[in-house]
């Protein structure tokens, strides 16, 4: 049935995204949980989708534990929402959410979350808006099935076509040393951490961009994660860029303890252009979580640069995806303390940009919905070839290398890779149907997790200029 009802979400939600001339938007805010049972106290609220019209606005959500003792604990999913106009001033805005997650060794079981909510929107300025209100929010696995108190800021992008500039797009590898005093959540020292993710980066002004981006861990904590946001400002010096770094997020798991799940990074480093369209980046600096996590940092990226004048930004052709995938379990998938049997569905999105007309490189990020494997993440990076047959249909083949962590599946430290083939079928002009199979495969030690999966999902073409 939860299955059912997520397919039904899922068409419903990325139906919608082939309406042109619809407007993108986020949307940020926090639900302070009523008396709270369990370590999640609040939880922070990011949303990005589209108003489609008549009121209807559809997208997908990561909720995060943002108070209390539960850092890492993330919750991942589709939402849709309807405004109903109560005069010029106040909107009336209900809200549904379903998706799953887990982590900071809280939530047991399938970490399945919903959320319903309804709050009054008040515009402050002519593209944001205030939003107050209260919410129920359900998570399988932990106690909590509680109300909520909601605030949050609503902001309208641009119609298609008119959003920001995108300057760039990076692939990020980070190292991070803690600190002799940063303890994990067992009471022993923190270990190293090596992570790896992606960035995108909009640019507020000629010389400062503002930047979102998602890690997770490669090596010393299997089943970290984190998401962040921040601004990067920068001089330049010549042939190369000087460039200062502050950034706000949110992260945890793999029993790096982060508190509620807060931390800050500030940093400076240096840009090097490689050729028109390429720059690698160079950052050092400092991080300081809410728990008893802090370190130093040091990262290199490399960048795909659309737009050095703001003023003449290049045309990219992207393709987003999203839906469900049943991996099927394979002997040795999950930890010997693990108490969980059976398959494992996940829900899944992608982020396609496209090199050459077929070929293109490709993000893919997983969250589990049922399956006793609450927490259970994957983040991959990797390279895909697209080759029509007809005018409708298209086959993809996919490489991935990634980390995967949480859940008790045995990731063998974290590091995976995947291979998968997909088939297509346009549906519209702006839409596409899509059914795949592959195998993922934990990539150090014998054994662990090397199960294969089916996917169901849609696939949304779009450009940036």
């Amino acid at each position: 049935m939860r299955n059912r009802l997520s397919c039904i979400v899922l068409s419903a939600v990325f139906g919608g995204f082939g309406t042109a001339g619809s407007a993108f938007e986020l949307a940020t805010g926090l639900d302070i949980l009523n008396q709270p049972e369990s370590k999640i106290e609040a939880l922070h609220r990011f949303y990005v989708g589209k108003e489609l019209g008549a009121g209807w606005h559809l997208g997908q959500s990561i909720y995060s534990s943002a108070a209390g003792d539960a850092g890492g604990a993330f919750f991942w999913g589709f939402e849709a929402m309807k405004d109903v106009s109560l005069g010029r001033n106040v909107t009336l805005r209900f809200s549904g959410f379903i998706g799953g997650g887990g982590g900071a060794a809280e939530v047991e079981g399938d970490g399945l979350m919903w959320r319903t909510n309804v709050a009054f929107a008040f515009p402050v300025t002519a593209k944001n808006e205030l939003e107050l209100g209260l919410s129920w929010v359900s998570i399988d696995g932990v106690d909590v099935d509680d109300p909520a108190l909601s605030v949050g800021l609503h902001r309208a992008l641009a119609a298609e076509g008119q959003a920001p500039v995108l300057r760039s797009v990076a692939l990020r590898a980070t190292g991070g040393a803690a600190s002799d005093s940063s303890r994990n959540r067992s009471g022993g020292a923190q270990a190293d951490l090596g992570l790896v993710g992606a960035e995108l980066a909009f640019a507020h002004s000629p010389q400062m961009d503002v930047i979102f981006a998602a890690d997770g861990a490669a090596d010393g904590a299997e089943g970290y994660m984190q998401i962040l946001s921040g601004a990067r400002y920068y001089w330049g010096l010549g042939a190369v860029n000087l460039y200062g770094e502050a950034a706000l997020g949110l992260g945890g798991g793999g029993d790096v303890d982060t508190g509620s799940g807060w931390f800050g990074q500030a940093g400076v480093g240096l840009a090097v252009p490689l050729s028109s369209g390429l720059d690698v980046q160079f950052s050092l600096g400092q991080q300081i979580a809410d728990g008893a996590f802090d370190g130093t940092y040091g990262q290199i990226r490399l960048a795909r640069v659309f737009a050095r004048d703001t003023r003449a930004p290049q045309a990219q052709r992207w393709q987003f995806s999203a839906g469900l995938s049943l991996q099927v379990e394979n002997d040795g998938l999950r930890k010997a303390s693990s108490f969980g049997s059976g398959n494992i569905v996940m829900q899944e999105s992608s982020l396609d940009m496209f090199l050459t007309d077929q070929l293109y490189l490709t993000g893919n990020a997983q969250t589990t919905m049922s399956g006793d494997v609450s927490g259970y993440a994957i983040g991959m990076l990797g390279v895909g070839y697209e080759l029509p047959l007809t005018s409708d249909w298209t086959v993809s083949l996919e490489g991935h290398v990634g980390a995967a962590g949480g859940g008790a599946v045995e990731t063998n430290g974290g590091p995976i890779g995947s291979l998968r083939a997909e088939i297509d079928y346009r549906v519209t002009d702006r839409a596409k149907l899509s059914l795949g199979i592959g195998k993922l495969q934990a990539l150090k030690g014998d054994g662990g997790m090397a199960p294969t999966f089916a996917q169901l999902g849609l696939k949304i073409p779009f450009m940036t200029h």
